[in-house]
């Protein structure tokens, strides 16, 4: 779910690993900036953005590079 003060837009997709739809319903005063950002979190994996994910991940994109 993406919110603001004047807006909210809740996002649902049809799978985990592969989502064949994405859908989301909104409300309140939404432009096109509300909508691109959800539909990119949702579609996105998001996992790195966060410091626990990152750190998870690090050994996989170390020897990823290694391999380079």
């Amino acid at each position: 779910m993406l919110e603001r003060a004047e807006s909210q837009i809740a996002m649902a997709r049809s799978g985990w690993a592969d989502p064949k739809n994405i859908s989301g319903t909104a409300q309140g005063a939404v432009d096109s900036v509300d909508i691109s950002l959800a539909i990119l979190f949702e579609s996105v994996y998001t996992r790195n953005l966060s410091l626990c994910g990152a750190l998870i991940s690090a050994p996989g994109r170390l020897t990823d590079r290694l391999g380079d």
